[in-house]
């Protein structure tokens, strides 16, 4: 399937690679490197009384793997991103993840039922009822594809019932046999 851009789509492409490059991400699929000792904490990654990671605050894994399926790169509100997507997803079947939600400093953020964190995923706006569904069971996720095309999904963390942060779009194609 071939998709042809408009010149706009071409031109804020080439925006967004010139930001990440200039923010020092690249297309490398490794990229844990926690070392930094920077001690100013991102107001977009304080979560209550704890913070997400400076580099990779939530990633998605094929349940009880470690096969990293997506990652969230932060580079700040307007230029963080996905690697590894677009997510796929089978028109008429599902899809369940795993979501990690890394804390400053290393480990993890518990989520799920008893802990007073918790994911929610929702589609954006401009997605189709029709396209994507999701249920949430503690730190699973459920993503059925209902017909074929292509949509967004937005990840958020809530501290005992608020929202705390949420992702940037997660490009998702729901595709057919």
């Amino acid at each position: 399937m071939t998709r042809k851009l408009s010149r706009r789509q071409l031109v804020s492409g080439l925006a967004a690679a010139g930001a990440g490059v200039a923010a020092g991400c690249t297309d490398g699929e490794e990229g844990d490197s926690e070392d930094e000792e920077d001690t100013d904490i991102d107001p977009g990654l304080a979560v209550g009384d704890r913070a997400l990671s400076s580099a990779f605050p939530l990633e998605l894994y094929e349940p009880g793997t470690d096969e990293r399926v997506a990652t969230v790169h932060w580079h700040g509100p307007e230029f963080s991103h996905w690697h590894f997507g677009p997510l796929e997803i089978p028109a008429g079947d599902s899809r369940t993840l795993q979501a990690q939600f890394n804390a400053d400093g290393g480990g993890t953020i518990d989520i799920g039922e008893g802990e007073p964190y918790a994911v929610s995923v929702g589609r954006t706006e401009a997605t189709p009822e029709e396209l994507l569904s999701v249920s949430v069971a503690g730190d699973e996720i459920t993503v059925s594809g209902g017909e074929s095309g292509e949509g967004e999904l937005v990840f958020q963390l809530r501290h005992e019932g608020d929202v705390v942060w949420v992702s940037p779009p997660l490009s998702t194609d729901v595709a057919g046999d």
